[in-house]
């Protein structure tokens, strides 16, 4: 089968430095929102290239006068582009970039609930539990009421012991985590790293 593709239009990308603020924004959302659906999809490659492009956006400079409001909105889809591009890059399973990506969105807002929770994953990941303990738990701190964290977050903060040759186990019988001298990995590791609810602060 032959299948020919006729080109009707073409128009030139806008140029970010002349779009007005409010079309920017706009243009931000917009292609964060592709990513979502990328992601809703299972598509994660695709999601992350959407983030990516969206968080272009919002880094461009601007030749036109923009308002104190409107860069507070730029700099809120910028963190919220960094937290969806950090769970799309955990699912891809590509961990440094993924602690990149929540790092950047912490030095923004270091208190924002949904990067210290996806920091508390890649750093469990990579086997830096106490880490990971320390993300939960400030994550917790600040909302001790949402419900993916109370699901979470307990049972990995409250019964991990670190013993003496750095093997962690969970007291009194419970399954033991992932650790450094053999032992199996269990189901406490694999419950925090859950939390498939949270994945985006949509």
């Amino acid at each position: 089968m032959y299948l020919e593709v006729k080109l009707l239009e073409a128009t030139d990308a806008p140029d970010l430095e002349l779009l007005p603020p409010v079309e920017k924004i706009a243009l931000a959302g917009h292609t964060r929102q592709k990513g979502n659906a990328h992601y809703g999809r299972g598509d994660y490659a695709s999601a992350v290239n959407s983030y990516s492009i969206a968080l272009q956006i919002t880094e461009s400079s601007s030749k036109v006068d923009i308002t104190p409001e409107e860069e507070n909105e730029l700099m809120d889809i910028k963190v919220k582009c960094l937290n969806n591009l950090a769970a799309s890059q955990l699912k891809l399973e590509r961990y440094d970039v993924a602690r990149k990506s929540c790092m950047l969105a912490l030095e923004h807002q270091p208190n924002n609930v949904k990067a210290l929770f996806r920091m508390g994953k890649v750093l469990a990941y990579q086997d830096e539990y106490r880490e990971a303990i320390q993300m939960m738990r400030k994550a917790l701190k600040l909302e001790p009421s949402n419900k993916v964290l109370l699901t979470s977050s307990p049972t990995f903060l409250t019964q991990i012991e670190l013993l003496p040759c750095g093997q962690r186990v969970a007291p009194q019988g419970k399954v033991s985590l992932l650790c450094p001298c053999g032992a199996k990995s269990g189901r406490l590791l694999n419950h925090l790293l859950g939390g498939s609810a949270f994945a985006l602060g949509l």
